[in-house]
């Protein structure tokens, strides 16, 4: 496991968003309940913690950069999931084909492909 983990925070359907969109898998889960619970997922070689539950409506969000296949593929997966638009995918200077959305929980997502240096 890495060294890193990024932390969100969401209501209990994230898990399942995030399985929709980027085909997570849940490593680990407290049993859910209304006041809350955490998950452990992973996204191919990452492992990302959530809280989940009533109680986090206000509480912090998060914004995580995930390199995926296909960025237009993944972007239009997460808008037909209800999340919103914050760029449309585009193909950068810097060689990748990326950009970024808003989940319904308020965590930003941003989300690029490598095209290599032109």
């Amino acid at each position: 496991m890495g060294a890193v983990r990024p932390y969100l925070y969401g209501n209990l359907e994230l898990p399942a968003f995030l399985t929709s969109v980027f085909g997570a898998e849940i490593v680990e889960s407290t049993p859910n309940r209304a006041d809350g619970s955490h998950v452990e997922m992973r996204l191919a070689d990452s492992v990302f913690v959530i809280e989940t539950g009533t109680t986090l409506a206000d509480g912090p969000r998060g914004s995580v950069y995930v390199y995926v296949e296909d960025a237009g593929a993944t972007y239009r997966q997460a808008l037909q999931n209800g999340a919103a638009p914050v760029e449309e995918p585009s193909l950068k200077p810097y060689g990748e084909y990326a950009g970024g959305f808003k989940d319904t929980f308020g965590n930003t997502w941003w989300i690029g492909t490598y095209q290599g240096s032109e």
